[in-house]
């Protein structure tokens, strides 16, 4: 289960309001735009700190469910966290990453290793933009 600290919220609803990243974004962005494989141990972003920019954001992210057990044999993802509002899967291999995002098509989104899925959760369509801004501000 996921402990969720007031600092990490915090630091979180700060570098969105701020508009600032960390230099591991830029490095994650960059990876992730050359078309490598990436095979590194922990991904960049954990849905954890993407959950908390949500909620930091005041988007719903209501009923959080570790999901990673029960879907990542299937989509190749290193993390799958479950909200009744949405749903985030993390990549570190880039074959997954782009295979999953083929797979969500139109009912999900995708910015660097995070893809969001809109389909199980029945999103909102007028949220999925604010969604995707935040998964978007974190990547950098």
């Amino acid at each position: 289960m996921r402990i969720q600290s007031s600092a990490a919220v915090l630091a979180t609803a700060t570098m969105l309001v701020a508009g600032c990243s960390s230099s591991g974004d830029e490095d994650s962005a960059a990876e992730s735009s050359s078309g490598a494989s990436t095979t590194a141990d922990a991904p960049a972003l954990s849905t954890d700190e993407i959950l908390d920019a949500f909620v930091a954001a005041g988007l719903p992210a209501t009923n959080p469910r570790d999901n990673t057990d029960n879907q990542c044999s299937a989509y190749g993802c290193d993390q799958y966290l479950t909200t009744d509002d949405i749903s985030v899967l993390v990549f570190t291999d880039q074959t997954a990453l782009e295979h999953a995002a083929d797979v969500i098509g139109v009912s999900g989104y995708r910015s660097g290793a995070v893809v969001l899925s809109y389909a199980g959760a029945r999103t909102p369509e007028e949220l999925r933009p604010q969604y995707e801004a935040v998964v978007d501000q974190l990547i950098g």
